[in-house]
């Protein structure tokens, strides 16, 4: 994988690929991120991840996850924040179970 992110970067790329994953875009989903994240930050993630389709995204955070061993703690956090921007639209996302698997 050549993605080089800080973890903050990956947060974001987590968190707008929650955010696009039913290629409908909330301004409940968006304000959240921004809540979150510096706006320069999801602005140049935001840029790359519409470049991706749904299975490079995968590919990529699953890419990410093996190369950056995170802790089971850090993994729980970062779910419960995804679960916020999934569920935002009060609708359960395929790609929150696929997350959730790679996270746990």
């Amino acid at each position: 994988m050549d993605k080089k992110w800080s973890k903050e970067e990956f947060y974001a790329y987590l968190l707008t690929f929650a955010a696009l994953c039913d290629q409908i875009k909330t301004k409940k989903e968006w304000h959240f991120i921004l809540s979150k994240i510096a706006k320069e930050t999801f602005y140049t993630i935001h840029n790359q991840i519409v470049n991706h389709s749904e299975k490079e995204s995968y590919e990529i955070i699953k890419a990410y996850l093996h190369e950056n061993k995170y802790s089971q703690h850090d993994n729980d956090e970062v779910l419960n924040e995804l679960k916020s921007v999934f569920f935002a639209d009060d609708s359960e996302k395929e790609g929150f179970q696929f997350l959730r698997k790679l996270l746990s």
